[in-house]
């Protein structure tokens, strides 16, 4: 495994499945700005820390691994998955991650982050089956095409 995904596989193990933010000012650089995660992009320490709190608050992520990632200079993109349990139910579920990041001298300093709610959510039981298909069928429960 090449240095920066092993670093990025490090850090998501640590914070996000030992929940252990004790060393996050060491990784994780101070107006760090990450997008995708929220409507609006996560900016510095502070609002990573209040989307990790309230992610740990509701499930209980059991592990991270990454499937696939290219690196390129100070850049890697990696796709993963983490298995977590919602706290409330102990329904289990994995989330497909899509993350491209930025790290300049042993700390993330951006990066565009996708994560696959909708079918993370439909797993653990906080949507209905098939959400994403309904959304795309019409009223009439037929897909949508363009005539051209």
């Amino acid at each position: 495994m090449a240095e920066l995904t092993s670093f990025i596989d490090a850090f998501l193990t640590r914070v996000w499945v030992g929940n252990d933010v004790s060393d996050l000012d060491r990784e994780y650089q101070a107006n760090a700005a990450l997008t995708g995660l929220e409507d609006m992009p996560l900016d510095g320490i502070d609002d990573f820390l209040r989307f990790h709190r309230m992610v740990q608050a509701q499930f209980r992520l059991l592990s991270y691994r990454t499937l696939a990632s290219v690196e390129n200079g100070d850049w890697v993109s990696t796709f993963g998955e983490f298995i977590a349990a919602d706290r409330q139910t102990g329904q289990r579920g994995t989330a497909r991650v899509h993350m491209i990041l930025q790290v300049s001298r042993g700390q993330i300093v951006g990066g565009h982050v996708l994560l696959d709610y909708l079918g993370f959510f439909e797993q653990v039981g906080r949507l209905p089956a098939r959400t994403l298909d309904r959304c795309l069928l019409d009223s009439s429960g037929q897909w949508h095409t363009r005539r051209h």
